[in-house]
C-alpha cells in the first residue's frame, strides 16, 4: 500500500546584515592552521616509518650475524670432534691444536670474529684464543656459545666452553 504525504512549507523571510569591517579571517589564511596540522601528522608518520625500517634492518643484520656465529661454532666443534670420531669426548690435545684459521677459511666468506675456548672444570684455564686479522670499527655483533667435554692426557674429563663472537665493521 502506498501512502502519499503532502507537506506544506512556510516561507520565512529573514534579513541578513553584512558588516563591513577588518576583523574577519577569510581565504588562504583560514587554511594555514589546517595545513600545519596535516603536515605535522604526515611528518610524524614518515619519521616513525623510517625508525621502524631502521630497527628492522638492524634486527636482520643481528640475525644474520647470529647464524654466521652458529655455523662457525658448529664447524669448530666438528673439527675438534673429528680428531677421534670413535671417542665420546675429544682429546684435550685436539682442542689445543685446533686450526681456527682453516675452519674460518672453509666458511666461504670473510669473517670478522673472535674465538675462545676455556676449560671450566677442573681448573679455569684459557685453552685457545683467536681473532681475525681484519678488525675494523664494530657496528653490530652476533655470538654463539657451547659447552662440551674433552679428555685430558691423564684420562680425566674436562668441561670446556666455546665462545664465538662475529661482527660487521663500519
Amino acid at each position: 500500500m502506498l501512502h502519499v504525504v503532502s507537506q506544506v512549507h512556510s516561507r520565512c523571510e529573514r534579513s541578513t546584515v553584512v558588516n563591513a569591517d577588518d576583523h574577519a579571517v577569510a581565504g588562504f589564511f583560514e587554511d594555514l592552521p589546517v595545513l600545519m596540522f596535516v603536515l605535522a601528522g604526515v611528518a610524524s608518520l614518515l619519521l616513525s616509518g623510517s625508525w621502524v625500517a631502521g630497527c628492522e634492518q638492524h634486527h636482520r643484520a643481528s640475525e644474520e650475524l647470529r647464524d654466521i656465529a652458529e655455523d662457525f661454532g658448529g664447524r669448530l666443534l666438528d673439527a675438534v670432534g673429528a680428531s677421534d670420531p670413535t671417542s665420546p669426548a675429544p682429546m684435550m690435545a685436539s682442542v689445543e691444536d685446533l686450526d681456527v684459521s682453516a675452519v674460518s677459511g672453509a666458511l666461504g666468506r670473510t669473517v670478522r670474529a673472535s674465538v675462545s675456548i676455556v676449560e671450566l672444570y677442573p681448573d679455569v684455564v684459557w685453552v685457545l684464543t683467536w681473532r681475525s686479522e681484519d678488525q675494523g670499527e664494530i657496528s653490530s655483533t652476533g655470538s654463539f656459545g657451547a659447552l662440551f667435554h674433552a679428555r685430558g692426557s691423564d684420562g680425566n674429563t674436562a668441561v670446556m666452553e666455546l665462545r664465538v663472537v662475529v661482527w660487521h665493521s663500519l
